[in-house]
């Protein structure tokens, strides 16, 4: 009997608890990044060592992929100066949960970005800081035709643009500057700030839509590890100085708007093109990488060619005189 009321109990504690476990943490979004440098894996797939152009091709995918990141307008990234003096500058690949957390408060940072090369492969990574758990990671096999160091740091930059891009906002709610509130009354209309960024191409009457994102599995969150739901809808009333004002137009909770919350606007998903097949980009982008050293051939080809050229428009020209002279 005694057993049959401990397991009753813990039956009712798993059910009033785990619905509740179910739906997650939100996900806040975020601002501050950190990137941190190439980690060199499986050295000796490339000759054994790596030369002085490859060393200084790998260095400069840090200041391209940091880049991209500060390019947007939305994200504020460590510069390498602060990384160094917080003797955090070193080349990290696969992170626990724990490594995670306490490395992103000592850097001062919402979300932790690592690259690892092996081989062939590129991997980068997103990791969040708040609980330490993997938002994205992709990898890329280079392409064998084109030298590591010549491509390593465009498909570096492909890898950040396509992260960007599955992000699932495009815009955080901001305070309004004289009323101190997110939601604030203007001539009867309920409007919103909102940060978009310099890369943003938002026109009059956009539809924005403040979303909230949950935890619903272990996958990373950006890759089919989350639920999304629309707590409000509005429209786009004008842009200035990379802050678009929009009006609400429905909205299920006003909780729901917040200082910080998510916005997503379809017209800039679909410019984004979200729904792009990766192996049609990883091929495209191989394609665009080949394409300059065809060119150079052909260019080296072509520049041999002319003096031939040259040289066979001269004896023609002589054969001419000779005939005419006689």
């Amino acid at each position: 009997m005694f057993q049959f009321v401990v397991r009753f109990f813990l039956f009712l504690g798993c059910s009033v608890w785990l619905p509740a476990y179910a739906e997650g943490p939100l996900f806040k979004g975020f601002e501050k990044v950190a990137v941190f440098p190439v980690l060199l894996e499986g050295v000796s797939g490339l000759g054994g060592g790596v030369d002085d152009a490859t060393a200084k091709s790998l260095d400069e995918v840090w200041w391209q992929v940091r880049e991209e990141w500060t390019a947007t307008g939305r994200f504020m990234v460590a510069s390498r100066a602060f990384l160094q003096r917080a003797d955090a500058f070193q080349p990290r690949g696969a992170l626990t949960t724990a490594d995670v957390v306490i490395l992103s408060r000592h850097v001062e940072a919402d979300v932790l970005i690592t690259v690892r090369l092996k081989v062939r492969s590129l991997t980068v990574a997103a990791w969040e800081g708040k609980d330490g758990s993997k938002l994205w990671e992709e990898t890329v096999e280079l392409h064998p035709s084109v030298l590591v160091r010549d491509q390593i740091g465009t498909v570096g930059k492909s890898l950040i643009r396509s992260f960007i891009a599955q992000l699932p906002f495009q815009g955080i709610t901001q305070l309004d500057p004289l009323t101190r509130q997110a939601i604030f009354d203007d001539g009867g209309r309920k409007l919103v700030k909102v940060k978009i960024g310099l890369g943003a191409r938002l026109a009059e009457g956009d539809v924005a839509q403040w979303l909230q994102v949950r935890r619903s599995s272990l996958e990373p969150m950006l890759q089919g590890g989350s639920r999304t739901e629309i707590v409000a809808v509005g429209k786009v009333v004008s842009v200035k100085d990379q802050i678009a004002t929009v009006e609400l137009t429905r909205m299920a909770d006003s909780r729901g708007v917040q200082a910080g919350g998510l916005v997503a606007f379809p017209s800039e998903i679909e410019r984004l093109n979200l729904k792009s097949d990766d192996k049609a980009r990883v091929s495209e982008l191989a394609m665009q990488i080949l394409q300059p050293a065809e060119r150079s051939v052909n260019e080296e080809s072509k520049k041999e060619t002319r003096p031939l050229a040259t040289t066979l428009s001269i004896l023609a020209s002589l054969a001419a005189v000779l005939l005419l002279a006689f």
